[in-house]
């Protein structure tokens, strides 16, 4: 065994320690994190949450109804109580109401419970994983910073409260990182295309990574994208062969009730423009295309130095930065840069509370932003978190440039 395979070992040793630390830890976290969702659902109207549209969608895969049926949907929502109705039909892709029917056969509140149980769940796991993946015994000193950085991330607090997809997202990006590092490019392929699930934000970053994915032939982690995104359209053609083109309807519809007032380059133009049209239009599209063409360039051009949660990474950056339907609870999924910076900031030497206090400057700018909109009635400027997150890592990414990535030199890696 040469120098560099004894040194892979190790660290997969290590590895293997640190992942059975976290499930014990996550194991042992549950009663709490299930006791603390109990208490924070009942002091919820539940049936008028983000969450109940997941629910009822899972649900009516047992009654067996369709939620493209905007007479069957709304009757769900007068059957359950709900006053508030934002949409006439299932507003996300049908596969999404299959996969969400083990909660749908739960009580609406038993299922809230267990949902954002879970979510707290996969944000700690996805985080630490981003910080442990590889292993480093100076990593001990960042687990309480990263922990309370990502505790006051203001996305953290909406995403769990309101029971959206964010944890389940961030950690599949995670994962498709973390499984490419170990050279399981199929399964990592898998996971990634799974975020297709949300397609306003998941299909952005879909592309950029496969940009990578194409750049360093990963051709199984490719086919594997291909194969599940066609897994997953046909399981909505089986259920309703329409669902593509109601879809299609319904996320028009809440593009258009949006537009130019998005956390994202697409609001900040409209708030430079005053909401005027061609200028909004051509600000947000020539920024879009600048940003997506750069982004590109350098994920082809930095391709052999880029590790996958690098790429991961600087994809997710970008995408929340220039998608024109999002909200400001989608950058939760800026955890998986931001704890990556962090890793690079302590191994490149930077003072330890420069790294320990990174997430935590970027909850006091989220804040801070957050008050802005408070005063003037608009969240468009949370856009500039995204904004300054990705010129974070694409410092980092050069800053480490000279060196090579460690998934770089494996030998044996795969490529699939």
């Amino acid at each position: 065994m040469n120098p560099t395979e004894s040194v892979l070992v190790a660290g997969k040793a290590a590895a293997g320690r640190w992942r059975t630390r976290l499930l014990f830890i996550t194991v042992a976290a549950c009663p709490v994190l299930v006791m603390a969702a109990y208490r924070i659902v009942y002091m919820l109207t539940y049936a008028d949450s983000d969450f109940f549209t997941f629910w009822l969608a899972g649900h009516m895969t047992w009654t067996g109804e369709n939620p493209y049926v905007s007479a069957q949907w709304l009757g769900g929502h007068h059957q359950f109580g709900a006053n508030w109705i934002p949409n006439p039909i299932f507003p996300y892709p049908l596969p999404l109401a299959t996969l969400m029917a083990p909660l749908g056969g739960l009580r609406l509140d038993q299922a809230y419970v267990v949902w954002m149980a879970l979510s707290f769940v996969l944000l700690l796991v996805a985080a630490t994983l981003v910080l442990v993946w590889r292993p480093d015994h100076r990593l001990k000193h960042y687990v309480v910073p990263v922990a309370a950085g990502l505790v006051l991330f203001r996305p953290l607090w909406v995403t769990v409260r309101d029971g959206q997809l964010g944890g389940l997202l961030l950690l599949l990006l995670v994962l498709a990182a973390c499984l490419w590092e170990d050279g399981r490019g199929r399964a990592g392929g898998v996971a990634l295309a799974l975020i297709a699930l949300k397609p306003s934000l998941g299909l952005p970053i879909l592309a950029l990574a496969l940009i990578w994915l194409l750049a360093t032939k990963r051709w199984g982690a490719v086919a594997a994208v291909v194969a599940t995104e066609l897994g997953l359209l046909v399981l909505g053609l089986i259920r309703d062969p329409r669902w593509p083109v109601e879809f299609l309807t319904i996320g028009q519809s809440k593009l258009e009730s949006t537009f130019g007032f998005s956390p994202s380059v697409w609001g900040m133009a409209g708030a430079v423009c005053g909401q005027a049209g061609p200028c909004l239009l051509w600000t947000g599209g020539l920024l879009t295309a600048g940003l997506v063409v750069a982004t590109g360039w350098f994920l082809i051009k930095g391709r052999n130095r880029l590790s996958p949660l690098a790429a991961i990474g600087l994809s997710v950056s970008v995408a929340v930065l220039v998608t024109p339907y999002i909200w400001a609870y989608d950058q939760i999924l800026l955890v998986l840069p931001i704890v990556y910076i962090v890793t690079v900031l302590m191994r490149r030497g930077q003072p330890y509370l420069v790294g320990a206090l990174f997430f935590l400057m970027v909850d006091v700018a989220a804040i801070g932003l957050l008050l802005v909109a408070v005063q003037v009635g608009q969240d468009y400027w949370s856009g500039l978190i995204p904004a300054v997150v990705g010129a974070a890592l694409v410092w980092s990414i050069m800053a480490t440039a000279a060196e090579r990535e460690p998934f770089a030199a494996r030998p044996a890696l795969r490529r699939s």
